[in-house]
């Protein structure tokens, strides 16, 4: 692995930390949750994300695996400027960048767009779960084009 990715994967590491200092437990009751996440610009991985009532929050994403000689990195990092946070409902406005390294080569993205979020899908069996569902507009590979994402993020703090 490049140093360039061990530099991002502790910088990750430190901002993900960052949201939780200095929230008395009542302000941050139930905005920061660990889940995964599916996109290029979201990350394809385990995630945090925190998302306040309103102002700005964070979403951030990492995956390392290697199997034999095959490696596979990805890792994202989204503000998410909150537009209306209900408490049941959220939708946000999203931009990230994310960094995909294989044997072969290594892509960045860009990106920007807006999600959705929501508690209490019909089939899940407790509140404390988010699904959202984003649609950014991604620059990867030399293309520009709307890419779906979608987590699921269990509320913790």
């Amino acid at each position: 692995m490049k140093t360039i990715s061990q530099f991002i994967i502790v910088i990750v590491i430190l901002t993900t930390l960052l949201p939780a200092v200095g929230f008395g437990q009542e302000e941050a009751a139930l905005h920061q949750g660990l889940g995964l996440s599916a996109g290029i610009v979201g990350g394809t991985g385990f995630s945090y994300r925190y998302m306040p009532e309103k102002g700005l929050g964070f979403h951030s994403s990492v995956i390392l695996w290697k199997v034999h000689d095959n490696s596979y990195f990805h890792i994202a990092l989204e503000p998410l400027f909150i537009l209306k946070n209900s408490g049941q409902t959220a939708m946000y406005l999203v931009g990230g960048w994310a960094l995909v390294e294989t044997e072969e080569n290594s892509d960045g993205a860009v990106g920007f767009g807006m999600g959705f979020a929501w508690r209490r899908f019909a089939w899940w069996p407790q509140e404390q779960v988010w699904t959202s569902f984003d649609l950014v507009m991604t620059s990867f590979r030399g293309d520009i084009f709307p890419y779906p994402q979608a987590a699921l993020h269990y509320l913790i703090w």
